[in-house]
């Protein structure tokens, strides 16, 4: 029997999103999903920028790693020549969701980087629609030392065809030119535009640069670019006096583009915050730039740099998080308790939090030719999906079906029954033995073949285990038991069949238990119905399992704790005892402070203090909290 389920998924997820609120984001860790920013083999290829595309088509996030390979040194002069790069890949072999990356592939070691001097700072994008990424790299270099921007687009045999800004009419930059691309559909018209930014030698000032953002519109369409341009300060995007590096997507969820950019002055690294407040025709405009808004980092002045973020919705929940790579530096105290710096490059992930959707599984059968609605999307197989709804603010939920399509059954039945009985199947009836098929519905609603295997006959022997307490009786066959045994009679089944009964009877005395525990302060011993709370030996009359009576006699101590603690002056102190163990900790904060494990406590500073006092047994008692002001602070 076909059937139409429809099954009305409301997803509870939705109750998770955090619509309406602020916009923050939150750290969460360092290279997470498996994210391997250098060859840990050799510490080699340290990645500095991170662009994650859809590589391979497969509807989740793949990651592309670039970075500077190699450079030569001439000595004398500090200039860096021969600079050789490398760009690596990490397939998502997870989904959208939850994504998992493999170990980092060597695809592109053939890939014709720019040469003559020419730095490499690429981003890359489907750029013409065939589903491949294309590379767009800052810049190729020529005998005049003039700064080409080049194209880079992928073919069928994943090979690149090279051609440079003049071949889409836009010009080169001056010697000396420094711009980092950003490949993104600036004013949302379907195509991707070309947004730069970067700076140009200063003809006022010797040895100085003059910083801009430009852009060049695609006037063609998604499979087909053309570009229109330079324009500087693009819809009133005003750059700082100091170089960016730029990343770009829908940050507040108003559906335009916004601008993330790393503003990097001496070794003072801000990120910049520019809202797209488009217009009612829809043209971007832009404010002023806003520094380490939304809880973003900020370096530590001087002695962290940032480098190339990366604005990603890794989590599929609708809002772009970020990866941020970054030259962490942390204070520590070395074996003689001097502070040093410890510096780590890092690629930090921060989580935004517009959206806290979920990723939530249900299994569902259905019988073969039935079909499942969810959502109103249909589905008749057996197989797994992933089914998203989106709420008005643009928040991702998700629910992950299995789906089981049950076949046609078969059920094997084996009865044996007296002889003259009569065996019904589904109102048909049997009254001789013999293997018998009909078809039937089972009892998940789908068709279903039943084989009963049915064997009719005259003796049957039935044996019987029966346990009772002691004084009970128990009548057999007309006859009362009061003792353990085994009994044999031969007596009429219900079925009328003659038979043999062998019965196994276990009489069972009154049971008598005896208990020792001891327990911490507080803790509860349960017997039964019972609980106690001192120390003490109880008697306890109880049923057995069996319903027969016994009695548990329990010799109880509670061991409860000294918590007292002596104040004088500036310093706890806590009752000693040689079993103890002690942790003293912050009230206000909850938080333990290292080191403070005697039962002497004397803080560092002003507070409510309390010790925590446990034993080996596991148990443990907090004293009452004290104000203290220390007597003097250390300047570290």
């Amino acid at each position: 029997m076909k059937k139409i389920i429809i099954l009305l998924i409301l997803f509870d997820m939705f109750l998770f999103f955090r619509t309406g609120v602020s916009q923050s984001f939150e750290f969460k860790g360092d290279s997470p999903f498996g994210i391997q920013i250098m060859n840990f083999e050799d510490t080699s290829r340290l990645a500095y920028k991170y662009i994650f595309r859809d590589m391979d088509s497969d509807g989740d996030l793949d990651l592309f790693l670039f970075g500077l390979d190699e450079s030569d040194t001439i000595s004398t002069n500090t200039v860096v020549e021969n600079l050789r790069y490398f760009l690596e890949i990490q397939e998502n072999i997870g989904n959208k969701y939850n994504p998992v990356f493999k170990e980092r592939e060597k695809r592109f070691e053939d890939f014709n980087y720019p040469t003559n001097g020419g730095f490499c700072i690429p981003d890359i994008n489907d750029l013409n629609g065939d589903g491949k990424q294309d590379i767009v790299i800052s810049a190729e270099v020529d005998s005049f030392q003039n700064q080409y921007l080049r194209f880079d687009t992928q073919t069928s045999d994943n090979k690149f065809e090279t051609t440079l800004c003049d071949d889409y009419d836009l010009s080169p930059f001056i010697k000396g030119s420094t711009f980092f691309p950003e490949l993104v559909d600036l004013d949302m018209d379907g195509d991707l535009d070309l947004l730069l930014s970067g700076g140009i030698p200063s003809f006022k000032t010797e040895d100085s640069t003059e910083y801009y953002f430009i852009y060049a519109k695609n006037t063609g369409s998604m499979t087909e670019p053309a570009f229109l341009g330079w324009f500087t300060s693009p819809y009133g995007l005003q750059a700082n006096t100091f170089p960016e590096f730029l990343t770009s997507g829908d940050i507040d969820m108003d559906g335009d583009i916004d601008i993330l950019g790393l503003r990097k002055k001496d070794t003072l690294t801000t990120l910049e915050y520019y809202e797209n407040k488009a217009g009612s025709d829809g043209r971007p405009v832009f404010s002023s730039s806003i520094p380490s808004p939304f809880g973003l980092p900020v370096a530590k002045k001087r002695i962290e740099s940032f480098y190339f973020p990366s604005l990603v919705d890794i989590d599929g929940d609708g809002d772009l998080d970020m990866f941020l790579p970054r030259n962490r530096v942390d204070t520590l105290l070395d074996e003689n308790n001097n502070y040093v710096l410890d510096t780590a490059f890092v690629l930090e992930y921060y989580e935004n939090q517009m959206c806290i959707g979920g990723y939530e599984s249900i299994a569902e059968r259905i019988c073969m030719g039935d079909t499942i609605y969810i959502n109103d999307q249909i589905f008749t197989t057996s197989g797994e999906w992933d089914i998203e709804v989106t709420n008005e603010q643009g928040c991702v939920s998700v629910t992950h079906l299995t789906l089981e399509v049950l076949p046609v059954s078969t059920t094997n039945i084996k009865e044996t029954l007296c002889y003259g009985d009569t065996f019904y199947i589904n109102n048909n009836s049997f009254t001789e033995s013999g293997i018998y098929e009909l078809s039937l519905q089972s009892i998940t609603g789908c068709d279903s073949t039943v084989i009963a295997d049915l064997d009719f006959v005259k003796i049957d022997t039935t044996y019987i285990v029966e346990t009772f307490c002691y004084g009970e009786v128990y009548n057999f066959n007309g006859v009362d038991y009061t003792e353990t045994g085994i009994y044999e009679t031969t007596m009429q089944s219900h079925m009328g069949c003659d038979s043999t009964i062998i019965a196994d009877l276990e009489f069972i005395k009154i049971d008598t238990t005896f208990v020792e525990e001891t327990l911490c302060y507080g803790e509860k011993y349960i017997v039964g119905d019972d609980e106690f709370t001192e120390t003490g030996i109880y008697e306890i009359d109880l049923v057995s399992t069996f319903g027969c009576d016994s009695v548990v006699f329990a010799d109880l101590e509670f061991v409860e704790l000294d918590t007292s603690v002596l104040k004088e002056g500036s310093v706890l102190t806590a009752h000693f005892d040689t079993d103890y163990y002690y942790q003293w900790f912050d009230c206000i904060t909850n938080e333990d402070i290292s080191g403070a494990k005697e039962n002497v406590f004397e803080p560092d500073y002003s507070g409510k203090f309390a010790v925590r006092i446990s034993n080996d047994m596991g148990c443990s008692q907090v004293s009452g909290c004290y104000d203290e002001i220390a007597s003097g602070l250390i300047a570290t």
